[in-house]
């Protein structure tokens, strides 16, 4: 009987087209409240072992999974990755975003593969994102660090002329970046000169401007930025508790980062246009 539980089991998630990673995860959405590891390995017919593999599986993939001796596993936010093509149906720009959208799990740096983009005739809009950044970059070649479940992004804009500074075109995405945090958080996001969004006096935000040349001529400019969105707490380093925050943190909240990113678009275009 119990071999053919599990020839059972075996045949049921062969048919679903599920990985088994997945249906821990579906498992686990499904409950009210805690799920026990003796229930679910009953579930799967695998031992607490295997499903321990793949509650840490899928920690790894930025899910928030809470475990306990006693209830078992309890899902408290599952991380949705970014789609390129959900992203494209909701975003309500003429140019930003609308030639290209390239993502990546993982990659060295954002602006980096934006710069090597633009140097190979990248549009203008372009969109670089990165799940995760092995090296990150703030300024004066500071490190950024890569928060899970945030947004890491870099954006390639090919100026039609010079009339707008780096200067100006840096407050310009401060003041698009503080305006979409406040408009979905309603917290107050305060622009920290030269290059940073503060939120209860906390890092929230860090922008990265660089320029490509082509001999003197000005190719392009890139904007990196890095907002801390669905992050917890023990997710950043110690050394950076008392610095940094996301916008979880301070609302206990989780939210949809391809909206957020979104609306970020439009209201930086919409910014930029009404600066030109």
């Amino acid at each position: 009987m119990q071999k053919a539980g599990q020839e059972n089991t075996r045949k049921n998630h062969q048919e679903s087209g599920l990985s088994r990673n997945d249906e821990v995860l579906k498992l686990l959405e499904k409950a009210a409240d805690w799920c026990s590891g003796e229930e679910m390995s009953k579930n799967f017919s695998i031992s607490r072992a295997a499903i321990s593999k793949h509650i840490n599986i899928l920690r790894e993939n930025g899910h928030i999974i809470q475990s306990s001796t006693k209830k078992g596993y309890k899902l408290i936010a599952k991380n949705i990755k970014i789609d390129a093509r959900r992203l494209e149906n909701i975003l309500k720009t003429q140019t930003l975003g609308k030639n290209g959208i390239i993502i990546f799990n993982t990659i060295g740096s954002s602006n980096q593969e934006a710069m090597m983009r633009a140097l190979n005739d990248a549009q203008t809009g372009t969109l670089i994102i990165a799940e995760n950044q092995e090296k990150g970059r703030g300024t004066k070649n500071r490190t950024w660090f890569s928060a899970p479940r945030s947004l890491q992004f870099s954006l390639i804009l090919r100026p039609e002329s010079s009339k707008n500074t780096l200067e100006a075109l840096t407050q310009i995405t401060l003041s698009a970046i503080a305006k979409t945090i406040e408009e979905v958080t309603h917290l107050k996001a305060i622009i920290k000169q030269p290059n940073d969004i503060m939120v209860n006096q906390k890092k929230v935000c860090g922008l990265l401007i660089e320029t490509v040349h082509r001999g003197t001529d000005l190719e392009c400019i890139i904007l990196g930025i890095g907002i801390n969105i669905n992050a917890l707490k023990e997710d950043f380093p110690e050394e950076l508790h008392d610095i940094c925050t996301s916008l979880f943190i301070e609302t206990d909240m989780f939210y949809n980062r391809v909206e957020l990113l979104a609306l970020f678009l439009e209201t930086l275009e919409r910014d930029l246009t009404l600066a030109l």
